[in-house]
């Protein structure tokens, strides 16, 4: 005789049934389908890097499948690279805030980094081929926390992918020294759907398959390259010089990029004028002017050393009030606190009057963004920023005196303070131009994250 359940029984039933499927896929499965996808490459594979959007974080500890791997990742992988090739890829991670890496092997072994480059992680995998499920986790936050990040793979993140042969699409320039006009313009159309983070040191788009210039130079240097926008738009500046070896540069001053070459030796230089964010093919070209000097120009070197003649001397300030309420609260922390973050609008009407290493950019002296009452004996205190824009960070110590800085993280700023004493920090986020406000992160730790 056949007896129907009751109702209630079958609810009863299938609650069990998710329980139990919950609690298997309680750690990392390798096995799960990819949350993003998957990505089936072979040697020579283009574009390089190949580029995946995931979203990183998830309910999981990393752990759970490498002791020693912080954060959190979802239990199903972020994305899995199926890859024929014979040779290593580096896989690595952009993202405003801080992720990490897990990658499960086709021979079954867990690989796992943290902060290969700033607070982004990467790995050299292979050069076995097969399937290798990926996770792009978040090192902080609540479980179940997901950020946007962007997976990246590549088989040449050394340069080798540019070629310098190609026909430059501004021209090529010959100049002697002791040239004149110095400095010497050119005319060019900046970006290209190539990304940077392929080499070492770099940001942003360029042309790949070609340079924006190539300079054929006689003298023997220093010389100066850098490019200022027609427009608003972020530049960055990539030179590959005789001996074949790369110099990157973002923000030299401003948004505009430039790079000091010396000594500079007789001979070929290709030069890719890029933009910081990508452009299809499709949108209107980037006008910029290419500048070559002998002279000089807005170099990161010259730069800093012109505005900011000593590192870690600092004065003024007493405009800005320290008696304020911050516009966030007060932040009690007690040593061996776990990282904390918290939302701010960056930025304001004053420029920063602190004077120093790094002390730019545009604050509100009327108020901090959060003061942070510190009790402890730690062995650092760090402040640092996430966010798509140019931020600055101004911090006064109990002790009354200033620190600042402008781009630690790419263009996201960062203080570490050793052997932090006890008391009161205040503390503004700032942006580098006067454009109003921009939303951000600022995160307070006991860890580098540089």
């Amino acid at each position: 005789m056949l007896r129907t359940p009751r109702p209630g029984a079958l609810l009863t039933v299938a609650l069990a049934t998710v329980a139990l499927a919950s609690a298997a896929l309680a750690q990392p499965t390798p096995d799960a389908a990819p949350t993003a996808g998957t990505a089936t490459l072979a040697p020579g594979f283009a574009p390089d890097p190949y580029a995946m959007d995931v979203m990183a974080g998830g309910s999981v500890e990393a752990a759970e499948a490498a002791p020693d791997c912080p954060g959190f990742v979802d239990a199903a992988p972020s994305a899995v690279l199926a890859y024929g090739g014979n040779e290593s890829v580096d896989l690595f991670v952009r993202a405003s805030t801080d992720t990490v890496l897990l990658v499960h092997t086709p021979s079954g072994e867990w690989l796992c980094n943290d902060d290969d480059e700033g607070l982004n992680p990467g790995l050299v995998v292979g050069p076995t081929a097969g399937r290798y499920a990926v996770w792009v986790g978040t090192f902080s936050g609540d479980a179940g926390m997901e950020a946007p990040a962007t997976l990246y793979v590549s088989a040449q993140r050394d340069g080798a992918m540019l070629d310098p042969d190609g026909t430059p699409s501004a021209g090529r320039i010959t100049l002697d020294a002791g040239f004149s006009p110095d400095p010497f313009e050119l005319d060019v159309e900046a970006g290209g759907e190539t990304s940077a983070l392929a080499f070492d040191g770099c940001a942003g788009f360029v042309d790949a398959a070609a340079p924006t210039a190539v300079l054929d130079y006689g003298g023997s240097g220093p010389l100066y390259l850098y490019a200022r926008a027609a427009s608003e738009e972020d530049l960055t500046l990539v030179v590959m010089g005789p001996d074949g070896a790369l110099s990157c540069n973002d923000d030299a001053d401003g948004f505009d990029p430039g790079l000091a070459v010396d000594p500079a030796s007789a001979g070929r230089y290709a030069v890719w004028v890029g933009t910081y964010s990508s452009r299809a093919r499709t949108e209107p070209p980037i006008g910029a002017t290419l500048f070559v000097s002998e002279v000089g120009g807005p170099t990161a070197e010259d730069f800093i050393e012109e505005d900011f003649p000593e590192e870690g001397v600092y004065g003024g300030g007493e405009d800005i009030s320290l008696f304020a309420s911050p516009a966030h609260g007060t932040l009690p922390l007690d040593a061996g606190f776990d990282a904390r973050s918290t939302p701010v609008e960056a930025g304001g009407p004053d420029a920063v009057s602190v004077s120093g290493f790094g002390c730019v950019g545009y604050i509100d002296n009327g108020e901090p963004d959060l003061n942070v009452l510190y009790d402890g004996e730690g062995d650092l205190l760090a402040f640092y920023t996430e966010s798509d824009d140019d931020l600055t960070l101004v911090v006064n110590l109990p002790d009354g005196s200033w620190r600042c800085n402008d781009d630690a993280i790419e263009r996201n700023p960062a203080i570490v303070v050793e052997a932090p004493e006890g008391g009161l920090y205040n503390v503004w986020v700032g942006t580098y131009s006067q454009t109003g406000g921009a939303d951000a992160t600022l995160v307070v730790a006991e860890r580098d994250p540089r």
